[in-house]
């Protein structure tokens, strides 16, 4: 099944847009927007959602690298909460209009845009944290593989 991350790619153009360069968590290699691929941090197979707070800008070939294995956590957690909190202020305080997009975050976080906004990147972290480490013991648990690195 073929899905659309329409939403997910204009959320992060328009982050790069207003923040500049985007870089992937993964390779380190910044990207550019015509070569731009959405990742399931947690594998869309796992989550079978699409919801913004797991998506993170990547490239095809990494993307594609990847596949549906969850990235390792001591590696990988720390770069992702801090992408997807700096994605989230950028993208609320310069696209007002287009702000439903964020209301995916309100799922986690039990806490309306404002309240989210509010949160220091250490809050933000935490309760991000405190919601993929679960997912990542169940993943285990049905035989995913919690370790992939580049």
């Amino acid at each position: 099944m073929l899905r659309k991350l329409t939403n997910a790619i204009f959320f992060w153009k328009e982050v790069a847009k207003v923040d500049g360069n985007i870089f992937c968590i993964y390779s380190n290699k910044e990207m550019s927007l015509e070569n731009l691929s959405i990742d399931h941090f947690i594998p869309w197979s796992f989550v079978t959602h699409d919801q913004l707070w797991n998506l993170i800008p990547t490239t095809r070939s990494v993307n594609s690298s990847k596949g549906n294995n969850f990235p390792s956590l001591p590696e990988y957690l720390d770069p992702f909460v801090e992408i997807q909190h700096k994605a989230f202020k950028v993208f609320l305080e310069n696209n007002q209009n287009n702000k439903k997009l964020l209301y995916d975050y309100t799922t986690i976080f039990k806490k309306d845009l404002e309240g989210i906004a509010r949160l220091n990147s250490e809050e933000f972290g935490d309760i991000l944290k405190e919601n993929i480490h679960p997912l990542y013991q169940i993943g285990e648990n049905m035989g995913f593989s919690t370790d992939w690195t580049l």
